[in-house]
């Protein structure tokens, strides 16, 4: 579920430019059609699974299809470590990349809810949504949060394993590839159902966000457009600290796990001089 390599892009080329263009556009679109989903669907796990599976497979080939900054994060943290150890210049093209991404992704997910509540919508003479069971918002209780923000920095841990299992080179031997080849339906397979699973692990206790562009769509939702509680301190706490927790721990985990396949398995990145400068 790798993008397609560019090699010989050099940092401030036209080329390099336009990738970075493309990227952030296949982002923006991809995590918009994801929170519209996830709203429409009114948070179901199996229409969000599925949905992702097709939106892998169009935006992975450009973008890596993140459309979560906890994956950028956990992406990024694994690409900062080939990068050190093969090519230390590409470190600042890797961070503006990330940078880039999480902010198309944010930008992409208000899209998505603010077009889907445009739509469903239901004003009535007062000026007041009168159909706001319609629209998913992210449960929260005064004092409560060590619980549900453990659910989802263990859930978003989770997911964030899953997408790097398919995107780190070595470990995809085992998870999306077939002899030689990459068959990207099942790198897509493996990270949507493991998104399936958490959410439906987490929709429970937490309410199953796992991503910090959702957690700000909803809120922003519930708050400004639906007139109930916003970024309160145990919204903030739960729904944007817990993913991003999850996401530090998935990406530092995978990295020594990474070493470790390496040293076990003895596969050697064959594709080293092309894993360069664009966070995918």
């Amino acid at each position: 579920m790798e993008n397609c390599r560019l090699t010989d892009l050099k940092t401030g080329s036209g080329r390099y430019m336009l990738a970075s263009l493309a990227i952030f556009v296949y982002e923006f679109i991809g995590t918009a059609c994801l929170v519209a989903i996830i709203n429409a669907s009114k948070g179901s796990p199996v229409a969000i699974g599925i949905s992702l599976f097709f939106l892998l497979l169009l935006g992975g080939p450009i973008s890596g299809a993140h459309y979560n900054p906890a994956v950028t994060i956990g992406v990024y943290i694994n690409r900062i470590r080939d990068s050190l150890a093969a090519k230390p210049s590409t470190f600042t093209s890797l961070t503006f990349q990330a940078v880039s991404m999480i902010c198309a992704q944010i930008l992409g997910a208000l899209f998505g809810m603010y077009g889907l509540f445009a739509v469903l919508k239901h004003v009535n003479e007062t000026g007041t949504v009168d159909n706001q069971e319609a629209f998913p918002t992210l449960p929260t209780k005064e004092g409560v949060w060590v619980t549900p923000m453990f659910i989802e920095c263990l859930t978003t841990c989770i997911f964030v394993c899953a997408n790097l299992l398919v995107k780190d080179s070595d470990a995809a031997k085992h998870t999306a590839m077939v002899g030689e080849h990459n068959v990207n339906i099942l790198g897509a397979a493996v990270i949507a159902l493991s998104l399936t699973s958490v959410v439906t692990i987490a929709g429970p206790i937490s309410g199953g966000s796992i991503n910090p562009a959702v957690s700000i769509s909803q809120t922003v939702l519930s708050q400004s457009l639906l007139g109930k509680e916003g970024f309160t301190e145990e919204n903030v706490r739960i729904y944007l600290c817990g993913p991003i927790f999850g996401a530090l721990i998935a990406g530092f985990f995978f990295w020594n796990h990474a070493t470790v396949l390496r040293e076990h398995t003895g596969f050697e990145c064959e594709e080293e001089e092309e894993r360069e400068i664009l966070l995918k």
